[in-house]
């Protein structure tokens, strides 16, 4: 069995998949293990992985917000746009 990540089909502002929200089974750890042990911290790694990914009806559902003002900028766009997300 290959090992398996589910995470969604992609972010708003790259379109590319979200590595972090994701749902990894155990048999990934391994590969992951190897991939720490040689200094490669990136989770593109899972580029070369059978994975599935999940579509995401609402973008919004993968903002990413941090702090006061990005969350302030966020309730802006969403006034604008006539949304009460």
């Amino acid at each position: 069995m290959h090992p398996r990540a589910q995470r969604p089909s992609g972010t708003p502002k790259t379109g590319l998949p979200e590595p972090v929200l994701a749902i990894y089974e155990p048999s990934i750890l391994p590969t992951l293990e190897r991939a720490r042990l040689t200094g490669r911290y990136s989770l593109m790694l899972l580029r070369d992985m059978p994975v599935h990914l999940v579509e995401v009806e609402n973008e919004v559902e993968l903002l990413n917000i941090n702090d006061p003002k990005e969350y302030r900028k966020y309730r802006r766009s969403c006034a604008k746009a006539g949304r009460k997300d």
